[in-house]
Order: C-alpha cells, then sequence, then structure tokens
C-alpha cells in the first residue's frame, strides 16, 4: 500500500484491482485516529473519466527498449 498525505492506494494484481481510499471529511468520519481535512467529496463524470484514462496509459504503455 503506497500513502501519501492520508490518500491510500492499494493494488491487488491477483485480483485485477486497484484501490484508492480518501482521507475523511467532518461529514465522512470513520475513526478517531485520524484527523479530518478539508476536501471536496464530489466529482463530476468527467474527473473520474481523467482518472480511469490515465489508469488505462499507464497500464497500457509499453515498457522503454533499452
Amino acid at each position: 500500500m503506497i500513502t501519501v498525505d492520508g490518500y491510500s492506494l492499494l493494488c491487488l494484481k491477483n485480483e485485477n484491482k486497484i484501490i484508492i481510499s480518501l482521507p475523511q471529511t467532518w461529514d465522512t468520519l470513520t475513526n478517531t485516529m485520524e484527523q479530518p481535512v478539508e476536501r471536496r467529496t464530489e466529482i463530476d463524470d468527467s474527473e473520474l473519466i481523467a482518472i480511469l484514462l490515465m489508469t488505462k496509459y499507464l497500464f497500457e504503455r509499453k515498457e522503454a527498449e533499452g
């Protein structure tokens, strides 16, 4: 798992999944161990498409030949 500023990413290779977790906000409290952050809680479809296209690009690009 990779974590940066409360955002985390877990890659499950054998399950073909990437799980992205966001830091909690005051409206999405899940625990008392981490402080809530001020961030957007809504994201529109065009922004979700941007995330998906970047992921597709990263996995489909060819390795540089050395």
